[in-house]
């Protein structure tokens, strides 16, 4: 009589099939917990920018013109040294952040969001930061 062994058939065992799929479960996890932060990255960078854009701007009009912008309008003239306007357009509202010149014509903007309301007085592009992420 002859006894057929078993192992020798090609195919994996319902363990090694368990390790497979809780090791892609670990590196799918991984994957979603690091690009969570995305979205927020994403915002804080484009503030950061829309600032520092309306930041040089409000300097140029100043160098140009001796006294700082009374209106975010001022800032879409022309510029009378290159033709242009000292700034493109003005950053658009978003659900993230809003930008306000200043009213006491300082050359001076806040910088607000929905959580912050009152705003925050532009101090670089560190004041779009969000604290609970990590910025590179």
């Amino acid at each position: 009589m002859h006894v057929i062994d078993q192992r020798d058939e090609a195919g994996f065992t319902l363990v090694e099939l368990l390790i497979v799929i809780v090791v892609l479960g670990v590196l799918a996890g991984i994957v979603v917990l690091g690009i969570g932060n995305i979205n927020q990255l994403a915002w804080v960078s484009d503030c950061q920018s829309d600032g520092a854009n309306v930041d040089v701007a409000i300097q140029n009009f100043h160098a140009e013109n001796l006294a700082y912008p009374t209106s975010q309008a001022e800032l879409l003239l022309t510029n009378p040294t290159n033709g242009s306007p000292f700034i493109g357009s003005w950053p658009a509202n978003t659900d993230h952040y809003t930008f306000t010149l200043s009213p006491a014509n300082d050359g001076t903007f806040t910088v607000s969001t929905p959580a912050n309301r009152t705003g925050l007085l532009w101090t670089g592009a560190k004041t779009c930061s969000d604290p609970s992420l990590k910025l590179q």
